[in-house]
């Protein structure tokens, strides 16, 4: 968990992400640092998709996959070669709301991510750690995690807490077959 202090005022820190083929998808871990209590605490966790979507559906043309925004979804289209058409959405709007969040570790709230992410991010990491494709490189190193955060004081100030999750490393295990995705 990436910790500040503050004397003064309640503080947000955010834990790190690992995503990995062996285990559910992972939530983030939000904890009140400073002192006094978060009052209203309102968490909005978004992927910024703009460049995302073009360089993810350019990667896997040959796949006949495409990912598009549909009436606040995200759609994962695939083409199959009889011509079928196959496919789903998730919801992107992902918003927590906590009444009140107590300082210190003893109580930390967790908030899901957006429920498309871990299939994203395992499609790509198929292509990067499988096929040793540059193309998926490049587009996990787009993919970021934004997590805001409002909340108020004890006498009623309102603060902002913005954090941006990026991806640092990864490794696949050929044996097993599996992959771990760390973003801090």
């Amino acid at each position: 968990m990436q910790v500040e202090f503050s004397r003064h005022r309640p503080e947000i820190a955010y834990s790190v992400l690992v995503f990995s083929d062996l285990s559910r998808s992972p939530a983030i871990q939000i904890c009140n640092t400073g002192l006094g209590v978060a009052r209203n605490l309102t968490v909005d966790i978004s992927v910024p998709l703009d460049d995302v979507l073009p360089a993810f559906n350019e990667a896997f043309l040959d796949d006949n996959l495409n990912l598009s925004r549909e009436c606040g979804n995200l759609k994962f289209e695939t083409t199959w070669g009889d011509g079928t058409v196959v496919s789903h959405t998730h919801s992107m709007s992902c918003v927590m709301r906590e009444q009140y969040l107590f300082a210190g570790r003893a109580n930390t709230i967790e908030a899901e991510i957006p429920a498309y992410l871990p299939e994203m991010l395992r499609l790509v990491a198929v292509r990067v750690f499988e096929k040793d494709d540059g193309k998926g490189k490049e587009l996990l190193k787009m993919i970021t995690l934004n997590v805001r955060a409002e909340f108020f004081d004890e006498g009623g100030k309102r603060y902002n807490s913005e954090y941006l999750y990026t991806f640092t490393d990864g490794r696949f295990d050929h044996e097993t077959r599996k992959y771990h995705l760390r973003f801090k």
